[in-house]
């Protein structure tokens, strides 16, 4: 079945954060959660259009912000291929969503 999944990340600026999704999920959309109360750190909901009969792999995301060195090795080419959106948080912090390639998970027997 295809459908849309809502994935929802905590902010760990630099840091990759693992999310388990089907294979070959595609990505839509990034947006700043709706959170109610007062959270110290913001989070935010990616969605991906999923065929929930693939296998699970896992994705790696990174955060980062406006500025930081994004030097990895890799060409810039391959930097915007892997570029998924920007949000503008309350307050003018910017951050900007990078997929950070896959991994096949095993499925369990």
């Amino acid at each position: 079945m295809k459908t849309v999944w809502k994935i929802t990340l905590d902010t760990y600026d630099g840091v990759e954060q693992k999310i388990e999704l089907p294979e070959g999920a595609k990505f839509l959309n990034v947006e700043k959660a709706v959170t109610i109360g007062a959270l110290k750190y913001p989070r935010f909901d990616l969605w991906f259009l999923v065929d929930t009969a693939a296998r699970p792999e896992q994705r790696s995301i990174r955060i980062t912000g406006t500025g930081e060195d994004l030097d990895s090795g890799e060409s810039l080419e391959l930097l915007i291929h892997d570029y998924l959106g920007t949000v503008v948080v309350n307050g003018g912090l910017v951050l900007h969503f990078w997929d950070n390639g896959t991994e096949t998970l095993e499925e369990p027997e």
